[in-house]
């Protein structure tokens, strides 16, 4: 979504973009298509498929091996290609960040490096502490990679500053003149501009009268649904039939969550759902959940923009930026990472005020429209892109002349 939004963005100020890209679906973990595939998908944008393979685990060899395939399919073609005026490249995947920045060196062209996650170091979150020794020694290419990446771009931008931070820290770069966060922004007219006839979801017609607390995405390991399974059971076991939890998506974990959801009476799971469907669920929530594991400094998930722009108030155990947000703009509540009981205090105090989440329904909507809607933050990171590609022509220019 933020590289489809930043085309988009592009492509409205009169640029053409060549969007580099797999032909497999990390998020449904299937192929869009078998072969190299070239779409127009819209006026100034084009997509390139490169098929590379694919992988069922997120943290698994096979994986590697997808990214590694991937960037040495970039490399050989973009090689064919003529070379761009400037150059984006997402951090992660490394090996095809890696591939890019060598390109552009070769090419001398300028490169934004986009950080949007902590990679590798992703991997050594998720792997017993036994291991992390013998995984730090085999990642040590990635991490090679990485500072190489971080130390050539001409801007690092991030989807935070402390994700910024981490970034320049651990890259081994100081601070420069174009190094700044761009947050992920999300579409303006989504569930909240809808019409407000739009029809409640079958399996929420029975909870119409009760506080819908709501997550939306895939069920991986970023995300810590067990504190609010355990919530939920306890809210069950009391018979307290004020809250509804809805947990929509597919993933790795579904089969393991479903599990623990199992026999509650306060938990919905529909599985996948499609654009429009989301925002049928979003108009008829009450609060979106963001029990996102606090280990990224300063994380804000995609998850924080679409609940916001939908409207609706935050209920998240993530710390920094997000929770200097919510609790500084009164648009929800954080609970300690992990503690169930923090977070059933949170949910019995909105469960119980209706005034309070409506005038935090109003606060999440209002922050959204002035910071976080995506011609907003896309607007500016095009800004960004067109000054790093004039300051870089007049350096070259200057150096021609000397």
């Amino acid at each position: 979504m933020r590289t489809w939004m930043l085309a988009e963005a592009l492509a409205k100020r009169g640029h053409d973009v060549v969007w580099w890209s797999s032909t497999f679906s990390h998020q449904r973990k299937e192929l869009v298509a078998r072969s190299d595939e070239t779409f127009r998908v819209c006026e100034g944008v084009t997509l390139k498929l490169l098929h590379s393979g694919s992988y069922r685990r997120n943290v698994s060899v096979r994986r590697l091996l997808h990214h590694r395939t991937l960037a040495r399919r970039f490399s050989e073609c973009a090689d064919s290609e003529a070379p761009p005026d400037i150059i984006v490249s997402a951090y992660p995947i490394i090996e095809v960040a890696s591939q890019a920045v060598q390109f552009a060196k070769r090419n001398a062209i300028p490169i934004v490096v986009d950080v949007r996650d902590l990679w590798p170091d992703y991997f050594l979150e998720h792997i017993p502490r036994i291991l992390r020794t013998p995984a730090n020694f085999a990642l040590r290419g990635a991490y090679r990679q990485k500072q190489h990446i971080i130390q050539n771009a001409d801007s690092v931008v991030a989807t935070t500053e402390g994700i910024l931070r981490w970034a320049l820290q651990t890259g081994g770069r100081e601070r420069m003149p174009f190094d700044r966060p761009f947050h992920l922004g999300y579409p303006a007219s989504n569930a909240s501009t809808a019409a407000e006839s739009m029809v409640c979801p079958e399996y929420l017609r029975p909870f119409r009268d009760r506080t819908i607390f709501t997550f939306v995405g895939i069920f991986g390991s970023a995300y810590d649904l067990e504190t609010v399974c355990r919530a939920a059971k306890v809210l069950a076991d009391e018979g307290d039939e004020r809250v509804h939890f809805v947990f929509a998506g597919t993933g790795g974990r579904f089969d393991e969550i479903s599990a623990q959801a199992r026999g509650l009476p306060n938990v919905t799971m529909p599985g996948w759902l499609w654009k429009e469907q989301i925002d049928a669920l979003l108009q008829h929530s009450d609060v979106g959940l963001v029990p996102f594991y606090d280990g990224i400094p300063d994380a804000m998930p995609n998850k924080v923009f679409e609940y916001l722009s939908a409207g609706l108030p935050l209920m998240t155990c993530l710390s920094g930026e997000l929770r200097d947000l919510v609790e500084s703009c009164r648009i929800g509540y954080y609970y300690r990472d992990g503690d169930h009981s923090s977070l059933l205090a949170g949910i019995r105090k909105i469960a119980s005020d209706g005034i309070l989440v409506e005038n935090m329904s109003k606060n999440a909507r209002s922050v959204f429209e002035e910071r976080f809607t995506a011609d907003t933050v896309y607007g500016a990171y095009a800004e960004h892109i067109e000054q790093l590609h004039a300051a870089s022509t007049t350096e070259c220019v200057a150096k021609a002349a000397a």
